[in-house]
């Protein structure tokens, strides 16, 4: 999902390219130049911007930006980071931004094609990292204890006049599941009108399926599309599987047996779910009903399973660190660098980074790097795309708190036992954000931006 940065990155520059020479054409046919909106706003939040106003039927609005307090309408396109969008909406989501940036922004009106009128009055939105401290606003306590959550994506950038990119999915005992909307928890991050408080949505339980679920993970095979492609993996205890293909409807795909281990964690590689779980199992499937068992030469119990630059990383108890670079079909222990010991500390999870965008300086650096952490404050980093590692527990400035969940969008986020956000640029040295969600147990990142936590007895929070 880090890929968003490469992609969006990648196809913003020519976007640019196009829309600046449509906008300095100006425009003809018999139309007019229309009174721009007056209420113009805009906020900033990781790697993007939500601007809304008032929009009349009829009316072509076009959007002008730049990293630069004098922008108008004369000096726009010769100003840092100067761009527009055309036949814009709202509300209207400019992705692919940097962080620690601000921009200026402003939107003229027309209609037949004519060359826009005024600009609106200037706005001003600043990004920045969610997980930071003041981002994180807490969202409804679940009915119910939840042990894991997903964000099932669906677009990688809202089109113009919807937030909606997604939802998440909760899984928790007995059998439960949960969604929640994304455009209810984007509209109330960005103030606009519609729902100020997310609700989660109890989905139906197969009958006569009461196993406790620990973990989701979710496959989009048509991202941006009209009506997505959705495969949703739960697993749970006995080595149970729930598959779905709308988060709605569940069908179990695999029972809950005596004879077999609980799964506690479960990641995407392409196509492919893996999921690990108790005495070192390892498991394969493409479709959630077929599972192929795969040997990690381990018997720990594993907790956390992530993939990232064509490499898995699956951490567990005993300081238990294994990759691999074929979609899960084989397994070795991690390498440690010159002068690193291996951790013995119990690893809870893993999280992979792509890219740093944030420090406002409007470069995209590649930082290719794993990070796993556990008991005591365990960090263990490796920087090279997980070929190999280093325990920098004793630099990272954690402490000997419990770290039970980690994630990135544009930066590290971690949250400890007592549920303290944690967050870290590039995965070596880490700042403490303050109270996130009571008892942390779990971290889903958006594809997009942002973050929704969980915790003791449903407790959960978002930061966008």
């Amino acid at each position: 999902m880090n890929n968003r940065f490469s992609q969006a990155f990648a196809t913003v520059s020519a976007a640019t390219l196009i829309a600046a020479s449509l906008s300095a054409c100006g425009g003809g046919g018999g139309g007019s130049s229309e009174a721009p909106p007056t209420d113009l706003k805009s906020s900033g939040g990781d790697g993007r911007i939500v601007s809304t106003f008032t929009a009349k039927s009829g009316v072509e609005y076009w959007l002008f930006f730049a990293r630069d307090a004098s922008l108008d309408k004369k000096n726009w396109i010769s100003l840092p980071g100067g761009n527009s969008v055309v036949k814009i909406g709202s509300p209207e989501v400019l992705c692919a931004q940097f962080n620690d940036v601000s921009t200026w922004l402003a939107v003229d009106a027309r209609t037949g094609g004519s060359t826009g009128g005024e600009f609106s009055p200037v706005a001003r939105a600043d990004t920045r990292s969610a997980g930071l401290a003041g981002s994180w606003k807490p969202i409804t306590t679940a009915p119910t204890a939840l042990n894991g959550v997903a964000f099932a994506a669906e677009r990688d950038c809202p089109l113009t006049g919807t937030v909606f990119t997604g939802r998440y999915v909760a899984v928790g005992p007995a059998g439960a599941l949960y969604t929640l909307s994304d455009t209810d928890l984007y509209n109330a991050w960005a103030g606009l009108a519609g729902a100020t408080t997310a609700s989660w949505t109890r989905a139906t339980t197969p009958t006569g399926f009461s196993a406790d679920l620990h973990a989701v993970a979710i496959y989009t095979s048509t991202l941006n599309a009209t009506t997505p492609t959705l495969l949703y993996v739960a697993i749970g205890d006995g080595g149970a599987v729930l598959t779905s293909a709308d988060a709605v409807t569940w069908t179990v795909s695999r029972a809950a047996s005596a004879g077999h281990v609980a799964m506690r964690a479960i990641a995407k590689a392409g196509s492919t779910f893996v999921a690990v779980g108790d005495a070192g199992t390892i498991e394969t499937s493409t479709d959630g009903i077929t599972w192929t068992a795969r040997s990690s030469n381990s018997g720990a119990n594993l907790a956390g399973i992530t993939y990232g630059n064509g490499r898995l990383v699956a951490v567990g108890s005993g300081g238990v660190l294994l990759t691999s670079s074929d979609t899960g079909v084989t397994w070795t222990a991690a390498s440690y660098t010159s002068g690193s010991s291996a951790t013995t500390a119990n690893l809870s999870a893993v999280g992979y980074g792509s890219y740093n965008i944030n420090g406002g300086t409007a470069t995209l650096t590649r930082i290719n790097s794993f990070v796993a952490v556990g008991a005591g404050g365990a960090v263990v980093r490796s920087t090279d795309g997980g070929a190999t590692w280093t325990d920098i527990t004793a630099t990272a400035g954690v402490g000997g708190v419990n770290l039970n969940a980690v994630s990135y969008t544009s930066r590290f986020v971690a949250l400890d036992a007592s549920g303290q956000g944690w967050s870290s640029v590039l995965g070596d040295v880490w700042a403490n954000q303050g109270a996130v969600v009571a008892g942390a147990t779990a971290l889903a990142p958006n594809n997009a931006t942002g973050y929704v936590a969980i915790g003791a007895g449903g407790a959960a929070s978002v930061a966008y």
